[in-house]
């Protein structure tokens, strides 16, 4: 749960402790923040917020942006190049292994980290084994994709197999006219 308190002290000359003690909405809300705050054996995640600078119009979008933030920071998988670029393929399936896990146990389904996350996290990692088996799961799990085909596409290019990329960039501009696919096709037609 997530509460956000708008800042319903509008004018600056009020004393704020005689504000919040005669602001009986302002004080229950106070109240009961504070109270879910101090439980101890609660099953519900509480957060809240007061915004000193929002009033009730603006509150509506400063809340909500922060409260889903905050509901599904769990979410935000960070295969930034930095944090997974060393990683052993041992310890990147772990690592989406135990975020699908999360996931399907949120949501009481069999959820799995979707198609950009794998392909970001394919391009980020050191390890070439293990970047392509990312690559190829995510064209296996996403077969009318554009993004699979080209990425793989890249990947094989980029270690020299010229005709898999080809046969990839083909794949991947039936699926999509991309300008960019079409302009490495073109390239390696007429180099090589």
């Amino acid at each position: 749960m997530f509460i956000g308190v708008a800042n319903t002290q509008l004018s600056t000359d009020l004393d704020s402790q005689k504000f919040v003690n005669n602001n009986n909405h302002f004080k229950s809300l106070m109240d009961f923040c504070t109270e879910l705050n101090i439980q101890e054996n609660l099953e519900l995640e509480f957060y809240n917020n007061f915004y000193e600078d929002d009033n009730h119009a603006s509150l509506c979008v400063a809340a909500t942006n922060d409260g889903l933030r905050k509901i599904f920071s769990w979410y935000n998988l960070d295969v930034s190049k930095p944090t997974v670029q060393l990683l052993t393929k041992t310890q990147v399936y772990e690592m989406l292994n135990s975020y699908n896990k999360t996931m399907s146990k949120l949501y009481k389904e069999d959820l799995y980290a979707d198609e950009k996350l794998i392909n970001e996290l394919a391009l980020n990692i050191e390890d070439s084994s293990t970047s392509f088996e990312l690559l190829k799961m995510n064209l296996i799990n996403n077969p009318e994709s554009f993004n699979a085909h080209f990425s793989i596409g890249l990947f094989y290019k980029k270690n020299g197999n010229i005709d898999s990329t080809k046969y990839y960039l083909k794949k991947a501009i039936d699926i999509e006219k991309d300008t960019i696919a079409i302009k490495l096709l073109k390239d390696l037609d007429n180099n090589g």
